[in-house]
Formats: C-alpha cells, sequence, structure tokens
C-alpha cells in the first residue's frame, strides 16, 4: 500500500484505473527500516515537535497543560520523553509502558497513553496503537483528545478505513495548535478523502497546506497532485460541480475552472 494511493472497491465500479498518489506525497513509511524510519516520521510531523524538538508532551509548550503531584511519576514521564526527542525509542516505549502499569491514576495518564500510541503506530502496531489513543481521545484533556483523534484518523486510513478517518479528521480542521501537525492532519484527510473519491473534500486539503505558513507558497508535490487529480481523475460532472463549489481562492478551484471550461 502506498501512504497517499488512491484506492476503489474495485476498478470494475469505480470504472476508472485506480491511481497511485505515493510519489506525489510520501510513501508509506511501515516498509523503511526503523533508523530511517523515525527519521521519517519526525520529518512527516507523525511524532512531530514533541518526539523529535522537544521534551513537552504537548504543543511547544514547555510544561503540559496537565502536570502530575508525583515526582515519580514526573521523573518517568520527562525521562521518557526525554529518550523519544533523542531517538532512543525503545527506551521512550518501555518508560511509556512503565508509566501506564505504575501510575494507573495519575493525571498524566493519558498523555502518556497518546505518546506511546504514536511511537506503536509508527513501528506498524496499529491495533495497539488504536486501543490507546482511542482511551486518550475519549478521557483526555481537550488538546489530547483531538491529538489523538488526529493519530486515529491516520491508523485508520492506514487500515484503509477511510470513512472512519474522515469522520476524525473533518472536525479538527481549525484546531491543531502546532504547524507539523495541521501538516499532517490535512495530508491525511486529503488522501482519505480522494481513496473514496470525494473530490471536494480532498482537494479543500490540499488547498488548505498552502496557507499553513505566512508565504503562502503551496509545495511542488500537493500542486502536482492537484493537477493529477484534476487533469486525469475527474469525470465531466464531477469537474462541473467542483467548479461550482470549491473555494475560488485555491489552486484547485484554478485547474478546474481551465478544464471544466474546455469541456462547456
Amino acid at each position: 500500500r502506498g501512504y497517499f494511493a488512491k484506492r476503489h472497491d474495485s476498478p470494475k465500479e469505480s470504472g476508472m484505473r485506480p491511481t497511485n498518489y505515493a510519489p506525489l506525497f510520501f510513501r508509506f513509511f511501515r516498509f523503511l527500516p526503523l533508523p530511517l524510519l523515525f527519521s521519517f516520521v519526525c520529518l512527516l510531523g507523525l511524532l512531530g515537535s514533541w518526539g523529535c524538538g522537544s521534551a513537552s508532551g504537548q504543543s511547544s509548550r514547555t510544561v503540559p497543560v496537565i502536570t502530575t503531584d508525583d515526582p515519580e511519576a514526573e521523573t518517568l514521564y520527562r525521562n521518557s520523553l526525554r529518550a523519544e526527542r533523542d531517538g532512543r525509542i525503545d527506551e521512550a516505549e518501555e518508560g511509556y509502558r512503565e508509566f501506564i502499569a505504575r501510575f494507573e491514576e495519575d493525571p498524566l495518564r493519558y498523555i502518556v497513553r497518546l505518546q506511546l500510541g504514536r511511537l506503536l503506530l509508527a513501528r506498524a502496531d496499529e491495533d495497539h496503537a488504536i486501543r490507546l489513543l482511542e482511551e486518550a481521545r475519549e478521557h483526555g484533556d481537550e488538546e489530547t483528545r483531538e491529538r489523538a483523534a488526529l493519530y486515529l484518523g491516520l491508523a485508520k486510513h492506514l487500515r484503509d478505513e477511510n470513512q472512519d478517518a474522515i469522520a476524525l479528521l473533518e472536525p479538527l480542521s481549525g484546531k491543531l495548535i502546532d504547524a507539523e501537525e495541521r501538516a499532517l492532519h490535512q495530508r491525511t484527510l486529503a488522501a482519505a478523502c480522494l481513496a473514496v473519491r470525494d473530490y471536494l473534500c480532498g482537494l479543500e486539503a490540499l488547498d488548505s497546506l498552502s496557507r499553513r505558513d505566512e508565504s503562502g507558497k503551496m509545495e511542488e508535490d500537493e500542486e502536482d497532485a492537484i493537477g493529477t487529480i484534476v487533469n486525469s481523475e475527474l469525470r465531466e460532472e464531477e469537474l462541473a460541480e467542483l467548479y461550482e463549489r470549491l473555494p475560488r481562492e485555491g489552486k484547485s478551484w484554478e485547474l478546474v475552472a481551465k478544464r471544466h471550461l474546455m469541456h462547456v
């Protein structure tokens, strides 16, 4: 499977040949060697600024919103985060597991479940990752719930459960704090929507990536992806609908309009 692979239930049902979008985005990371895997994951934002660049368990803050009064729990949590930040992933995983076993009622317990769930997802252990992320999404504070929903959505997409992924990811638009996680959110939402031929959702998500920094410049891979979809995938009736419904300021509408007007 490609990470951003466009899939249909069958070529016969869709009437179109499935297209692999992996070269236009990122290739699915589970086939990488483990050392390269975590470097790739940091770039992607799956560990983001939490595991790769800071010792905080939430967004870019220096301390979590949720704190603990137990010094042993605090020390174990910080040491695990530091190990994750430094790339000592086995040590970080062991620390998170120990925390869950020892501090069942600690206020940090759902943040730790989120952290461990992300690590397990990066290791392609989706079943255990989903269980932990669901606990964090159900019981954590607001930011932890939102971040858990992001990684659950990614997990569902990787399992080809794209409608479930969309249901988790769409409500997060505009809510995530970290820029890398916002980009991960939009890429994953785009992939899930395209996998079920929801081109409006998918193209809007791709357009939103160009607005994630002040420059507003769209990355070449994303622009190429939009061009491939508009020029190769869309039927005439889909072009007409997207022409009417896509936001006019996005790159997608510009390309849709050019192709649509050629058919009118």
